[in-house]
């Protein structure tokens, strides 16, 4: 059931690309703002990414009446996930003549619960690297 779920996924393949991008982004070719934030762009995206994909997992166990007081969080959670995977997007394009411009366009375009399917898949990469 749960690998099912995985299989028909986008999120490996965008996660993957998306990680691709991150690691061929030389930190010495930015200005000195971009440079300076880079790092601390990066661990947001991990920290939104695990504290969406907390909520997410916690949803499952809520009541009614805890989902209804805990909605606009999640959405918080997801759209600061969002913003930050987009950022990271923009800031590789700024440098590499929009090289991953079609990573942009499809994180444009992508449904919102793909999204958090791949703040999830980000959040279990970071769990199994941590063993």
């Amino acid at each position: 059931m749960i690998l099912k779920t995985i299989e028909n996924d986008k999120a490996k393949d965008f996660t993957e690309r998306f990680e691709k991008m991150l690691e061929s982004i030389d930190p010495s070719i930015l200005d000195d703002i971009d440079h300076e934030s880079f790092p601390t762009d990066i661990d947001n995206m991990k920290r939104n990414s695990v504290a969406y994909a907390k909520m997410r997992a916690d949803w499952e166990f809520m009541s009614n009446e805890e989902r209804i007081k805990k909605d606009d969080l999640r959405t918080s959670f997801h759209n600061e996930f969002m913003t930050s995977v987009k950022l990271l997007i923009r800031l590789a394009n700024k440098y590499y003549d929009n090289k991953w411009s079609d990573l942009q366009e499809e994180a444009e375009t992508m449904h919102r619960k793909e999204f958090g399917d791949i703040a999830c898949y980000i959040t279990y990469l970071i769990c199994a690297s941590n063993k």
